[in-house]
């Protein structure tokens, strides 16, 4: 017995939609340009990237900052905490401490280093004289990545010693793996 029945064709939506096939061929076209997709059309203040990044801030009690890739949410406090540079001095491994110390965490969707975990807060503590200064970098949301790298690579000095927990088995190495993702070199410190 023989089926009358014939299998219906198959659709692939990506190839029967032109808007949609438009899009990734102008995608693919600035990828290999070398311009990165995220900073050639920052998001404008006023568009939905700003307003979910102004809605994270009001939520965390944070401010928005505007960088030319798009928006990033910021949040910081600060508090009296001397640093004792006479005991500094006395660690086994030389530091220069007339360079800044920048202690560095992260937060990220998952424990591995691969190009699917990502960074979504990096703190950066650093001093201000007596006062330690902390400065939390939220992701709004997966497309900022670049503003959010940019905010972070501006707030590490160069030459900047990296103070972690951890960091440099984990916290640095995802976080070169985000920049390098992002064709775009690392911010370069002097230690770790």
């Amino acid at each position: 017995m023989t089926s009358e029945l014939a299998p219906a064709p198959l659709m692939v939506p990506a190839m029967t939609d032109p808007t949609l096939t438009a899009r990734r061929l102008e995608r693919l076209r600035l990828s290999r340009q070398g311009v990165r997709r995220a900073a050639a059309v920052a998001a404008p203040p006023g568009s939905s990237a700003s307003l979910r990044a102004g809605q994270l801030a009001a939520a965390v009690g944070g401010r928005v900052e505007q960088g030319p890739a798009g928006p990033v949410v910021v949040v910081e406090s600060a508090g009296e905490v001397p640093l004792d540079h006479e005991r500094l001095a006395t660690l086994p491994y030389p530091i220069d401490l007339q360079r800044p110390l920048v202690c560095l965490d992260t937060e990220t969707t998952g424990l591995g280093t691969a190009a699917g975990t990502l960074v979504f807060l990096v703190g950066l503590g650093s001093w201000d004289g007596q006062r330690f200064v902390v400065r939390q970098y939220l992701l709004p949301d997966h497309p900022d990545e670049p503003a959010f790298l940019d905010a972070v690579a501006a707030a590490i000095p160069d030459g900047a010693w990296l103070v972690t927990y951890n960091g440099r088995g984990f916290d640095w190495p995802l976080l070169v793996t985000r920049f390098r993702m992002q064709r775009r070199p690392p911010p370069l410190h002097a230690g770790h």
